[in-house]
């Protein structure tokens, strides 16, 4: 099918090769869930296909016409992307669409096509919501369009009312770490990022960051020094303080509580660890404290990630969750 390259999401990939087979001309999609779930990928996926000039059985692109041709060089003239600028989606850039659509494609026949995607479409000004809202009742040219948000409430009720809903929703994370494996990341990252991203695209963008494997390290570093003395762990602390970027600190936190469930979960002798290549050590440390207290730890770690949002110092969090590991 069209969707093969977009890793799990069934629904999704049910609806849309439904939606292609019975054709798309003229329609309206919300593709709706977390960030790095295939979102994006799918889009351009379901692009290839309303725009093949001659697709094979099963209702997958040729991969030689023109059309083809043009999406594989992202050089296709019907296909349009709009994100952000700056902040937020601005009127302009919808009345700069819809200009565009008022104009057959180049490679059209017959019946033109286009395909639009806007991305975080949530963040559209309540100026450039309306614009596209008048746009999705009356097209200059039968086009596909398809928004893209992470939030889906926050977008026009009446938006939402002339858009179908294609859902996409958090893959296991056993599947995303069987993926992670079979893109040759190596296990003990691979583990991690699959239970701190909600799908594919986000796990292995990062596991593949420079920085996701320094942070790992240090992370568990400072954890395993403040369960036995907690002074040099603080000071360690204070030296990454001003280094760090705001993704880094909320990775660093989801980490301390995910090393935090696994001493909870070793301790009572339950799942096999995230962390499973330090299991022996991790056994010696569970043993220290009971259960709750790590259990209790890591909750501690989640709201200390929220806190950030609130523009709380990231090095007065960690530095009290150390105090509080150590107990």
């Amino acid at each position: 099918m069209a969707f093969s390259s977009v890793a799990g999401q069934p629904l999704a990939k049910r609806l849309l090769e439904n939606a292609v087979r019975r054709g798309t001309k003229g329609r309206a999609y919300l593709f709706a869930g977390p960030r790095g779930t295939g979102k994006m990928t799918a889009a351009r996926e379901l692009a290839k296909a309303v725009l093949c000039l001659a697709p094979e059985p099963g209702d997958r692109p040729c991969g030689q016409c023109a059309d083809c041709r043009k999406m594989e060089r992202g050089q296709h003239p019907g296909f349009v992307v709009v994100e952000p600028d700056g902040e937020a989606i601005k009127i302009d850039q919808i009345r700069s669409l819809q200009a565009r659509f008022h104009y057959r494609p180049a490679s059209a026949g017959a019946e033109p096509v286009g395909v639009y995607v806007i991305r975080q479409a949530e963040r559209m000004t309540a100026q450039a919501a309306n614009s596209l809202l008048k746009f999705l009742e009356e097209p200059a040219t039968p086009v596909v369009a398809v928004l893209i948000a992470e939030n889906a409430s926050a977008l026009l009720p009446t938006i939402r009312s002339r858009v179908q809903r294609v859902p996409f929703v958090p893959a296991p994370p056993s599947e995303l770490e069987r993926l992670l494996l079979e893109r040759g990341v190596a296990e003990e990252l691979a583990r991690p990022a699959a239970r701190l991203a909600a799908g594919i695209d986000a796990a292995f963008e990062l596991a593949s960051s420079a920085w996701f494997g320094e942070t790992l390290k240090t992370v568990l570093g400072w954890a395993e020094r403040a369960v036995a003395g907690v002074a040099e762990a603080l000071v360690d602390v204070f030296k990454y303080c001003s280094k760090w970027t705001e993704d880094q600190w909320e990775v660093a936190f989801e980490l301390f509580a995910l090393w935090c469930l696994d001493l909870a979960c070793v301790a009572v002798g339950g799942r096999t660890p995230v962390f499973c290549e330090k299991r022996e050590r991790m056994a010696a440390l569970a043993s220290r404290r009971e259960p709750a207290h790590w259990a209790t730890c890591a909750e501690e770690a989640v709201r200390a990630r929220r806190r950030l949002r609130q523009h709380v110092q990231p090095q007065a969090e960690m530095e009290r969750l150390l105090i509080l590991l150590h107990g």
